[in-house]
């Protein structure tokens, strides 16, 4: 049996709609705060497209949890549409004024609002209306608080209008080190040039002063090389390399 969120971790679940706060997204901010991770969350997620086709789901096994909007169970065994013990709130919250189970925190679910060019008399008068209702199924209207909490958890899950906010996130950081980041990088394509040309040059010399020393090294091969009476040059002497040997042989026939 899953006991708490956690274990949701691998199983399958149904969920209404992407997009349905109470019935979705409240259960992904939940699992975010405590796995970090939800993409690969779930073994697999089936938006089934309403609360009753994911009750189905989940009686018949087709899913291992399901996701419902606060209240929904309530309302459910309140008009014997379904036995209240047929399936279980998951790490149920403790009781609030709110007489229902529920497993995540609670979220506005209807907004009513008026714009800047609303008639402020019509708008004060229609909050009085609103206010003035009596309950209806655990329900009742109340004067709009911070919907901080509703910013936050769409900022944390990139969702509405924060859905580009990790892209974004990399423009502004693009954006404000911009420099910084191409000064790192010219200096590092100046430093891999220095660094070719400080190789091909040292090979460079290498090879002309080892050059030079075969060279010093004939010249003093020449100068004490034993030479025969009568003989110009000392051909095939051991001490010079064919090269050198060709070289003073035809100096050799020159000079004869």
């Amino acid at each position: 049996d899953i006991r708490n969120l956690v274990e949701l971790s691998g199983k399958s679940i149904a969920a209404p709609s992407p997009d349905a706060l109470s019935g979705w997204l409240s259960l992904l901010g939940e699992i975010k705060v405590r796995h970090r991770h939800i993409d690969d969350f779930f073994a697999r997620t089936d938006f089934v497209g309403g609360s009753g086709a994911v009750i189905e789901a989940v009686l018949s096994g087709r899913a291992d949890a399901g996701a419902l909007p606060v209240c929904l169970l309530e309302e459910l065994a309140r008009t014997k549409r379904l036995p209240l013990e047929a399936l279980r709130v998951v790490e149920p919250r403790p009781q609030t004024p709110l007489a229902c189970l529920r497993s995540t925190a609670l979220y506005p679910e209807t907004v009513i609002a008026s714009s800047a060019a609303a008639d402020e008399h019509l708008a004060k008068e229609a909050t009085r209306i609103l206010l003035e209702m009596p309950p209806a199924e655990e329900n009742e209207w109340i004067v709009s608080r911070n919907h901080a909490d509703v910013v936050q958890l769409a900022q944390s899950l990139e969702f509405g209008p924060y859905k580009d906010l990790r892209r974004s996130r990399l423009y502004t950081v693009l954006r404000e080190h911009l420099p910084v980041i191409a000064a790192i990088g010219l200096f590092r394509a100046i430093s891999a040039s220095l660094c070719s040309c400080f190789l091909r040059t040292s090979g460079a010399c290498t090879h002309f002063c080892a050059s030079a020393a075969a060279n010093s090294n004939r010249l003093s091969a020449r100068k004490h090389a034993p030479r025969r009476p009568g003989a110009t040059c000392a051909s095939g002497s051991p001490h010079f390399r064919p090269a050198a040997w060709f070289r003073t042989s035809r100096a050799c026939s020159r000079m004869n």
